[in-house]
């Protein structure tokens, strides 16, 4: 393994990589993979807060275009059940008209028969 500070680089071992972790080094596999950066290792607070308000920008534009996507979504899906509404609403109306025109015929036959009977 590696620890890496600024321009110096050192072949380490597992014992020694703590020693240098507190020098302020940060230690790399010896195929160049970060193990663990150093504890001394520290940004400003405006480098700190721009990428905290980055972030936050980044999650809502996201949050944002998730849920513009589903209202999308959900609105299609009504109109489509709207649309079934009103094709049932007519059919209902249709059956309606026939079970009553049925009704009287029925009404009818049932005079017919019993002036017959008599």
């Amino acid at each position: 393994m590696k620890a890496k500070k600024e321009n110096k680089v050192y072949n380490i071992n597992e014992i020694q990589k703590q020693a240098y972790l507190k020098e302020g080094f940060d230690i790399y596999e010896d195929n160049g993979e970060l193990i663990e950066y150093s504890p001394k290792k520290t940004i400003t607070y405006n480098e700190h807060i721009k990428i905290v308000n980055k972030l936050k920008e980044d999650a809502s534009k996201n949050d944002n275009s998730k849920l513009t996507a589903q209202v999308e979504e959900l609105t299609k899906a009504n109109e489509a059940l709207t649309n079934e509404v009103s094709k049932l609403t007519g059919e209902k109306a249709e059956l309606t008209a026939q079970v009553e025109e049925l009704t009287k015929v029925n009404k009818k036959l049932i005079d017919d028969l019993k002036k017959a009977t008599k």
